[in-house]
């Protein structure tokens, strides 16, 4: 009887010592484990544990109290860091903005198309649509950047919640390396091309170097198919071929990572990140609901981007040394996904209630009539009663680049407001404009219309006259989108 208690002793000890190793945070799991996780299905590998029972026999499940929405406030301010071609980008970005425009919140975007800096941390206050009340700090980010948490502080606070997603490397890679092979080819992607005309997809898996030779390390942008969700997570590049083999690097990297994010997403479980993202932010059901938005690319059946994958071991071992960082990235921050849905209480029953709006918003969006103007979703367990109408639709299936100019519209126009109303200047004896600088702009103010203009500071400053008025006719504002600023219009001293 001892010896059978002594065997079933060191039984529990040894599975309590590999449970401890495999919940390790922030650990790489061994690669049998990470091979299992990837060829089962989600809903297997990330099946609910079963209650268990402590020392005190204190249920598991009665511990983990299931999340209440609406007993904590929402996180507003949200500094999203979007990775190139890393799937559904464009989708968190749609539910960024849609939750941006119905609370009036700032957000950081671009004078003009949709990224901000894609070739270097640094962010030009210049080169960005101003606040719309003038503050230095936004809520929203969910434009291309290359992250750098220095740069990012000035624009957004320390309590601003950091999200990152990332891919499966080679999925990632491939995606990046049709998209802009055959949208915006770089010299590097050319000569590639050119060496692999007839098969550039197993020919750039077979030899990654033809089409990035990891020289031009102070242009990331010949980088977007080199490791490039490590290079937007700020990816140091000195040195970077040879930092490849330095582990100590690549630890000290995903560290960084670790303590700069909040929360990293795994797009290949795209309606698990959501659920996380919206547990974690304290959202409505109606603030994540969504429709897929620039799914994949589009080429032609018979193009030479359609060749069969030939995934040899080699392959497979030449691709990954080449794409290392973000091999290292993504087995990094896996396990640390898994980890923390395995920690959520009744994560399944939300996800599947979620799915199953889902389905109803895309059936309404693919059929909505002007005898049908919303579809009432009822009030469940895991959301209150609210309506999606046809404007929510075309906002939910809006292309980025439509809404990303929607939004910087309608925050130019607040702008606008904004200092035509709350910041109107009280006249003064002998001073009948008021002229000062923000943001490197001049902001001048006319005293009878009310009217503001927007110019940039190489206009010269007129001196304090007695008076000034728009001319009849004359106040029309002209925007210059590239160098954001509004032509001065005429106006005279009377």
């Amino acid at each position: 009887l001892c010896f059978a208690l002594s065997l079933v002793a060191v039984v529990v000890i040894l599975h309590l010592c590999w449970v401890s190793y495999v919940d390790r945070p922030g650990d790489t799991l061994p690669l049998r484990t990470l091979q299992l996780w990837r060829n089962a299905s989600c809903l297997e590998c990330l099946r609910p544990m079963p209650a268990r029972t402590g020392p005190q026999g204190s249920d598991h499940q009665a511990r983990c109290p299931v999340p209440k929405y609406g007993a904590f406030p929402e996180t507003r301010q949200v500094v999203f860091a979007k990775v190139h071609k890393a799937r559904q980008l464009h989708t968190v970005q749609n539910i960024l903005l849609r939750f941006a425009m119905a609370r009036n919140l700032s957000v950081l975007l671009p004078n003009h198309k949709a990224t901000i800096n894609q070739a270097s941390p640094y962010i030009d206050r210049n080169a960005v649509v101003p606040h719309p009340e003038g503050k230095t700090m936004f809520d929203i980010l969910c434009n291309h950047v290359v992250y750098d948490e220095k740069e990012i502080s000035k624009y957004f606070p320390e309590s601003a919640a950091r999200v990152a997603i990332i891919r499966e490397p080679m999925s990632q890679a491939l995606s990046a390396l049709v998209y802009f092979a055959t949208r915006f080819p770089t010299r590097e992607l050319w000569r590639g091309l050119s060496k692999h005309p007839d098969d550039p997809v197993n020919g750039f898996l077979n030899h990654p170097e033809d089409f990035s030779s990891e020289t031009s390390q102070t242009n990331l942008e010949e980088f977007f198919v080199n490791n490039r969700m490590s290079v937007d997570l700020g990816l140091d590049l000195l040195d970077f071929k040879s930092s490849k083999q330095n582990q100590s690097k690549i630890r000290s990297f995903l560290k960084r990572l670790e303590e700069e994010f909040d929360l990293v997403l795994i797009s290949d479980y795209f309606d698990e990140s959501i659920i996380l993202l919206r547990r974690y932010l304290h959202w409505s059901m109606k603030d994540i609901v969504y429709l897929r938005v620039n799914t994949a690319n589009r080429t032609q059946n018979n193009s030479v981007w359609n060749r069969t994958l030939n995934l040899t071991a080699t392959t497979v071992s030449t691709f990954r040394r080449w794409a290392i960082y973000d091999y290292e990235l993504y087995e990094h921050f896996l396990p640390i996904f898994f980890k923390k849905l395995k920690s959520e209480c009744s994560f399944h029953e939300e996800l599947n209630a979620f799915r199953l709006i889902l389905k109803d918003v895309v059936t309404y969006c693919s059929n909505a009539t002007a005898a049908k103007p919303h579809l009432l979703v009822p009030e469940g367990a895991w959301n209150g009663e609210f309506t999606v109408s046809s404007s929510d639709c075309r906002l939910m299936a809006a292309p980025e680049e439509d809404l990303v100019e929607v939004v910087r519209q309608t925050q130019r126009r607040r702008r606008a407001e904004f200092f035509r109303e709350s910041r109107r200047p009280t006249l003064e004896s002998g001073m009948s404009t008021r002229l000062w600088e923000e943001n490197s702009l001049h902001l001048h103010f006319i005293s009878h219309t009310g009217e503001w203009h927007e110019y940039p500071t190489m206009v010269r400053k007129q001196s304090s006259p007695t008076s000034a008025t728009l001319e009849s006719g004359r106040s029309t504002r002209l925007w210059e989108e590239n160098s954001l600023h509004l032509h001065q219009p005429h106006w005279r001293v009377a």
